[in-house]
């Protein structure tokens, strides 16, 4: 899902990565592309996440109280992760039914409930209870809802759970000299010039506000070397 309309630098690779599979699609290779959303129980997932917080007597962190995710168990992803590839026949986009996306506040609130636990929330108005849910507020280049279509375009397949999308394309050749681009970017710690390498891809309709925080990262290593040189 972060390869769509993609806010970081994961999101945007994530995206390259499905740019260079389509760019093989009139070569010999059968590669399939299959996005969805989180996998619970997965490494970075959330709810083992709140699960320690509320170990530990919380708070429960939620950036912010209207934030949306999808959810799929390993197995649902996983069986249809496979079943998408073996359909491919020419690099399709394939898009999985996660059903409807889950409110991360609630959550929240309901992971305490099922351990018999009362919570509390300043930013509700209440102050007491067993666990806190605090609000941290959005972090750099997070998305309120995920995305998993750049388009409005889909089509079904045999199978209920799995669609396929029609996703603009790009050449390998056209491709080589956007990673042209980006490696002489870095090796010269060009912030600037990265950003605008992102967002001159119309296909990637990358969000370049949200490069902020690795430019300025990148310029601390810069001074930083600059100092030690010194």
């Amino acid at each position: 899902d972060k390869a769509v309309n993609p806010t970081n630098i994961m999101g945007y690779t994530k995206k390259l990565s499905e740019l260079i599979c389509q760019s093989f699609s009139d070569k010999k290779t059968n590669v399939s592309i299959v996005r969805f959303g989180n996998v619970l129980g997965s490494s970075g997932s959330v709810i083992p996440k709140f699960e320690k917080q509320i170990e530990s007597g919380g708070p429960i962190t939620v950036t912010h109280k209207e934030i949306y995710r999808f959810f799929m168990s390993i197995t649902e992803a996983a069986q249809l992760v496979v079943q998408a590839s073996a359909m491919a026949k020419s690099c399709e986009v394939f898009v999985l039914e996660m059903g409807k996306p889950i409110n991360i506040f609630d959550l929240a609130k309901r992971l305490c409930s099922i351990r018999g636990l009362s919570y509390y929330c300043v930013e509700e108005g209440t102050f007491s209870g067993d666990i806190e849910i605090r609000i941290t507020g959005l972090r750099d280049a997070e998305k309120m809802y995920e995305e998993v279509l750049a388009t409005e375009k889909t089509f079904s397949t045999e199978h209920p759970r799995i669609f396929s999308a029609h996703e603009k394309s790009i050449s390998l050749e056209k491709l080589n000299l956007i990673f042209e681009e980006i490696q002489n970017s870095i090796k010269f710690e060009n912030s600037e010039n990265l950003k605008k390498v992102f967002s001159s891809l119309e296909e990637v309709n990358y969000y370049e506000n949200n490069m902020l925080e690795f430019c300025n990262n990148l310029k601390k290593i810069k001074e930083k070397r600059v100092t030690n040189r010194e």
